[in-house]
């Protein structure tokens, strides 16, 4: 749970996914990534579909408090 306190949020990805196949052993919530990026499972995960899963309504930072402001690197 984050603090409603929290003035940032800073989402954070490691990108050992990139180049790889879109599945459990490389990515979490594979099924979910999917849908937030449309790349199905078993494609190639891309730096771009990292980047849209960071900046999705829906996605990293989905549970920020409404008063945080949000970095996305």
């Amino acid at each position: 749970m984050i603090p409603s306190s929290c003035g940032w949020l800073v989402g954070v990805v490691g990108l050992r996914a990139v180049g790889r196949p879109l599945t459990d052993q490389w990515v979490f919530r594979p099924e979910t990534f999917s849908r937030l990026t449309g790349i199905v499972p078993g494609a190639t995960v891309t730096g771009e579909a990292v980047a849209a899963a960071l900046v999705h309504e829906q996605g990293v930072l989905k549970v920020r408090p409404g008063n945080a402001g949000a970095w996305r690197f």
